[in-house]
């Protein structure tokens, strides 16, 4: 399994560290979680399709963490469980000689999001490219949009 696929799920819904304690939930070929920012503000949810794994429901607390154990091990790594009975109480990450083991917590412990009773529809489509995405001394339009407005002369 490659590490930059399982980083990926896990930046999109951490949002830089605002939301830290998911339920992970894996069936078959697919890995997915829904999630609560701490304010109430953003309801999510967030998909990887083909991720091989055994069917499990997994209770991440500490997801700032996780990330930091799976940062010492390089891109191809091997997920497996530790159970204790029916639940899972470890997830173990082994790269070569190198392994980290990364406690789970009992599903209890995390809030099950709200569910969304109604969704709107959503007409808006986005396209995410190299134009749009703020990166740093790139000269795209976007950014330079956005220090045009936060520029220091315009504030009078």
């Amino acid at each position: 399994m490659q590490k930059t696929k399982l980083n990926k799920f896990i930046q999109k819904y951490n949002l830089r560290g605002n939301v830290n304690s998911v339920k992970w939930k894996s069936t078959g070929d697919k890995l997915s979680t829904t999630f609560v920012t701490p304010d109430k503000s953003l309801l999510g949810t967030v998909n990887v399709d083909k991720f091989q794994f055994e069917d499990a429901e997994l209770g991440v607390y500490q997801t700032d963490l996780l990330k930091n154990l799976l940062g010492v091990l390089d891109d191809d790594l091997s997920l497996t469980l530790s159970r204790f009975g029916d639940k899972a109480v470890a997830l173990k990450a082994k790269n070569g000689s190198v392994s980290v083991d990364y406690v789970l917590s009992d599903l209890s412990v995390i809030a099950d999001p709200p569910e969304l009773k109604r969704l709107p529809q959503f007409d808006t489509h986005i396209k995410l490219d190299s134009n749009f995405i703020c990166v740093p001394k790139s000269g795209n339009l976007f950014s330079s949009g956005g220090s045009a407005i936060t520029d220091k002369s315009l504030n009078t």
